[in-house]
């Protein structure tokens, strides 16, 4: 109803076609261009599992059905911003947030960056569930009458660590923890 798309989403350790699935990439790109940026993170939240399109530690998930999950950030600065979104020919999506310089002469620029600071081996038994014959599994394949499937399996865990490096002249004078995630 109002324009989503179906696409893979997570829900319950596992994918699923859900409107508005994707658009988590979306919230992540603006999520480092705010960081980037330095204005101030109000709300965020990683996603359960790693994506494949950013570093773990980097993504920023949101909710499009029930806005229950939503990345929020605040203008910090003294004065406005302004921001740009574009796509290119290569589906690639860009974030600009224009405002006016850092407030300081200690550094020009803010690169991030993730480390993995903990890994949890996977524990316990896979879900088996009973679906209806006819519902597609996450393979793509069609569930058979009495067929059952393994839903959800044991992954392992992580937890990751995220840093802002500020830079003067591409010189890093400091460096600052961002976000922790764990997955």
């Amino acid at each position: 109803a109002n324009g989503w798309k179906m696409a893979g989403a997570y829900e319950n350790g596992t994918t699923v076609e859900q409107a508005g699935g994707g658009v988590c990439q979306l919230s992540t790109t603006l999520y480092n261009a705010v960081g980037k940026a330095d204005l101030e993170i109000v709300s965020r939240r990683n996603h359960s599992m790693k994506v494949g399109y950013i570093d773990m530690g980097l993504d920023a998930t949101i909710n499009s059905v029930g806005n229950i999950i939503d990345f929020q950030f605040k203008n910090n600065t003294t004065s406005d911003v302004v921001i740009f979104a574009y796509t290119t020919n290569n589906k690639t999506v860009t974030f600009e947030v224009w405002g006016v310089p850092f407030n300081t002469d200690e550094y020009d620029e803010i690169k991030l960056s993730s480390e993995k600071v903990s890994e949890t081996p996977p524990a316990g038994e896979p879900v088996e569930i009973m679906k209806e014959a006819g519902t597609v599994k996450p393979d793509g394949s069609i569930l058979q009458p009495g067929e059952r499937f393994v839903a959800v399996t044991a992954r392992t865990g992580y937890v990751y660590q995220s840093y802002k490096h500020y830079l003067k002249e591409g010189k890093e004078v400091r460096k600052e923890a961002f976000a922790k995630s764990t997955y």
